[in-house]
């Protein structure tokens, strides 16, 4: 059995995932006043929550770099926040903050950064929900995902027009590229998560058809296993690889995970 288990132990990381720039820039191509309908109302309110969430992580995140770089964090966060009577007058969706922000001290966005949020949201959870992507990719999708958003021009252009048209386009870049960090691996955990959730039963019944064909009474003298068996043990081989990758903690809720990241900010 640890023969046919370690074939799906392949480093998928090198193989380019093509249309990822594609649906990047189809996403970013969306008209603004468009974007939200391609959610649910739930959908979009905690997407919301969460845009308000990247901006306080960011905050905590600019104590610890230099100058130039705490700068431009800090005018970013300013720029893309909002009052709650603001977020009301222009009819945001934001119920979740407007509950919780008693005692969290949460943030309201603007629409600009919502839509941002919404857009990136769109390219990742058109990948995640292929699934001979997340098969084939394993982990490495959500990487591969930040990899080109962080390259697209489509995306830098549209993250540019948060900041004073000063700042260089190299401080712009690295501002990105820990807003994309943080975001990606709230991505993995809440991905792992819910992964974890729907595959179980199904890596129970892995387990159980291993302990039976490793008794050698059971053995099939016919072909080995079906296309539908190496699926199922490529799924469970996909929850091992975010547990080795730091990305297992399967968090019972948002919240849960999105302290989790900040936790991981802090930490860096």
């Amino acid at each position: 059995m640890k023969l046919v288990m370690s074939s799906f132990k392949l480093d998928y990381s090198n193989i380019p995932l093509e249309h990822i720039p594609d649906l990047i820039e189809k996403s970013f191509a969306v008209e603004s006043h468009d974007i939200s309908a391609l959610f649910t109302d739930a959908e979009c309110s905690q997407l919301y929550y969460i845009a308000g969430w990247t901006l306080n992580a960011l905050v905590k995140v600019s104590a610890r770099k230099k100058d130039d770089l705490a700068t431009a964090l800090l005018y970013f966060t300013n720029f893309c926040t909002l009052s709650e009577i603001e977020a009301s007058s222009n009819e945001l969706p934001s119920e979740i903050v407007s509950r919780k922000n008693t005692f969290d001290g949460l943030t309201f966005v603007k629409r600009e950064y919502f839509v941002f949020i919404l857009r990136l949201e769109l390219v990742f959870s058109k990948k995640l929900s292929e699934e001979e992507s997340i098969l084939l990719h394993g982990s490495f999708v959500i990487a591969k995902i930040m990899k080109f958003l962080h390259v697209s021009d489509h995306v830098l252009f549209a993250f540019h027009r948060f900041f004073s048209t000063s700042c260089e386009t190299c401080i712009v870049e690295k501002v990105l590229g820990l807003l994309l960090s943080m975001y990606s691996r709230m991505k993995c955990k809440d991905f792992a998560r819910s992964m974890h959730d729907k595959n179980s039963s199904l890596i129970v019944t892995i387990r159980q058809k291993t302990a039976v064909l490793s008794d050698g009474r059971h053995r099939s003298k016919g072909p080995s296993k079906s296309k539908v068996s190496n699926a199922l043990i490529s799924s469970d081989e996909f929850i091992q690889n975010f547990d080795n990758s730091g990305f297992g903690h399967m968090q019972p809720g948002l919240d849960q995970v999105l302290e989790t990241v900040i936790d991981e900010e802090n930490s860096i």
